[in-house]
């Protein structure tokens, strides 16, 4: 006879580590490429030291790590995106951080987030004002959930390449056009 098992009743891990976060300033040239299988391809791409890294809490140091908390600039960064015609974005990015101490951290992670009913076709619409995805006053943001990972040379930032990441943030969208990418990161290991 087997007996079952009592169902667990408590999660494994109740806590993320926050690690620190970034916005991205999009730069407003946008390459549409066109119109590809399932959709539509456009890439964007960071508007070079511009876009920060910071922490929050502006700590110094990552919580009970001792390691020393991350912030400088976005030096480059791309987002090479696929907005399919069931109002889903599939999206590949890659970017390099240059700390406030000189160090250079690469980061790459995929995106998929839903782009809201009718999405796609009024992102990739051209038109009056009236039609397009968000205002200065009321600008429209796509909820982003990613899981980004990071390599580095540098001996300070080194316990970065040992994490998976999980990234929680926004696009904010104004007339069509992604102007801000902000996340918050984590780390699930």
């Amino acid at each position: 006879m087997t007996v079952a098992k009592p169902r667990r009743r408590s999660l494994l891990d109740k806590s993320l580590l926050y690690l620190f976060s970034f916005d991205v300033e999009a730069d407003a040239n946008r390459q549409n490429i066109g119109f590809v299988p399932g959709g539509v391809r456009v890439n964007i791409q960071a508007r070079p030291n511009l876009s920060r890294v910071y922490h929050v809490l502006r700590d110094r140091s990552i919580a009970g790590t001792g390691s020393p908390a991350i912030s400088g600039t976005i030096e480059w960064g791309g987002d090479w995106l696929d907005l399919r015609d069931d109002d889903i974005g599939f999206s590949d990015v890659k970017f390099a951080i240059r700390t406030d101490d000189d160090a250079v951290i690469y980061g790459t992670y995929p995106v998929t987030c839903y782009l809201g009913s009718g999405g796609q076709r009024r992102l990739i619409k051209a038109g009056s004002d009236r039609d397009k995805l968000g205002t200065e006053k009321e600008p429209f943001d796509i909820p982003l959930i990613t899981t980004p990972r990071f390599t580095t040379t540098s001996k300070v930032y080194s316990w970065l390449s040992e994490l998976q990441c999980m990234g929680v943030g926004r696009i904010r969208v104004v007339r069509n056009e992604f102007r801000r990418i902000t996340y918050d990161v984590y780390s699930l290991s």
